[in-house]
């Protein structure tokens, strides 16, 4: 592992800590600690998920990301020092689909080497509790290798999907070997597709994607704790029939507490935050809305906290300096401990 990628990786975990109110990390002991290990992990928040993930094994990791957000040379090259790989879609051009020939090769070489990588094979992002189907793109890296590979199934659980101070759950599965399915035909392939999606169902939230999905989803949203079990929360899903569902209140008024800190913090940190809002107004897809708050905060906070400090230090002396900027830090802090999970 590079010095860089371990720097960077630890500084995202102290980050990460941050951010969410808790990180409740189930079955690490599924990773093998050596090997070629391919993590496949359900997309619900843009590239926090594949921050979660490589801040939370101690494998070092490679990802596959989506291929529009290398457009930019300086981000291309700071991501590709961070072993992130562009995958193309469809909706970045027909002709760029080529380009992924290059990128599994890419794999494959990661994988002989033994290493670990990581990718979504949903192959889009979301934020309905339930898995997508599958898509092929995995298997046949998966199956590219000339040895078996360790499949580790992951799912990832927000309380709230959009907002600072949530919780998450990260669920590594029992691992699935490719041994049984190298050389094999078609049906193998699928096989191992169904396999993955079976396991990776048991380690997230699946409610079925029917007519009633909302009313499981806003009795649920009420108590966001339990997200945070999700085979518990899926035992209740499938034993509880949709008239069965206790129908919800408004949504309760936040306390005091919150209501000030909010408004503190938004006055105390207001150059950053202000940032945060107009990069999430550019923004069509709300699945960034988190992704967008973290980096803001690991970024950019520091950087206003240390001009802060600087300019009330020259005019104002070392003491209401250090206070001002502790009051800037505990408002955010209340303002994440306040929020219900």
């Amino acid at each position: 592992m590079s010095f860089w990628y371990a720097l960077v990786r630890s500084y995202v975990r102290l980050g990460l800590n941050l951010y969410f109110q808790k990180i409740l990390i189930t079955g690490r002991d599924n990773i093998p600690t050596t090997g070629a290990v391919m993590f496949t992990v359900n997309h619900q928040n843009a590239f926090l998920d594949a921050l979660l993930v490589a801040s939370t094994n101690k494998r070092h990791t490679h990802f596959l990301v989506r291929a529009d957000v290398f457009k930019f040379k300086l981000v291309r090259k700071l991501f590709s020092s961070l072993n992130m790989m562009p995958v193309y879609r469809i909706r970045d051009g027909r002709q760029q689909l080529f380009n992924n020939h290059q990128i599994f090769e890419k794999c494959f070489a990661v994988l002989q080497g033994q290493q670990a990588i990581m990718l979504f094979p949903e192959a889009n992002h979301h934020q309905k509790r339930l898995l997508l189907p599958l898509s092929k793109g995995f298997t046949r890296i998966a199956l590219g290798v000339e040895k078996p590979i360790t499949i580790v199934p992951v799912g990832i659980n927000y309380t709230h999907h959009r907002l600072f101070g949530g919780s998450v759950n990260v669920n590594y599965g029992a691992s699935i070997s490719t041994a049984a399915f190298i050389n094999g035909d078609g049906k193998s392939q699928r096989t191992l597709t169904d396999q993955v999606q079976e396991a990776m169902q048991q380690l997230i939230i699946c409610i079925p994607d029917n007519q009633d999905y909302q009313k499981y989803e806003d009795y649920l949203n009420q108590r966001p704790r339990q997200y945070l079990n999700p085979s518990g929360c899926n035992k209740w899903v499938r034993q509880t029939a949709p008239s069965d569902v206790p129908l919800t209140n408004a949504q309760p008024a936040e306390g005091f507490l919150r209501t000030m800190a909010k408004g503190w913090s938004l006055l105390l940190n207001f150059p950053p935050l202000f940032i945060s809002t107009q990069l999430l107004s550019r923004l069509s897809d709300p699945v960034f809305n988190s992704s967008i708050k973290f980096l803001t905060g690991i970024l950019i906070l520091p950087i206003y906290y240390l001009l802060l400090w600087s300019v009330l230090f020259l005019f104002a002396g070392p003491e209401i300096a250090l206070w001002f900027l502790i009051l800037a830090i505990l408002s955010l802090f209340i303002r994440k401990w306040t929020l219900r999970y």
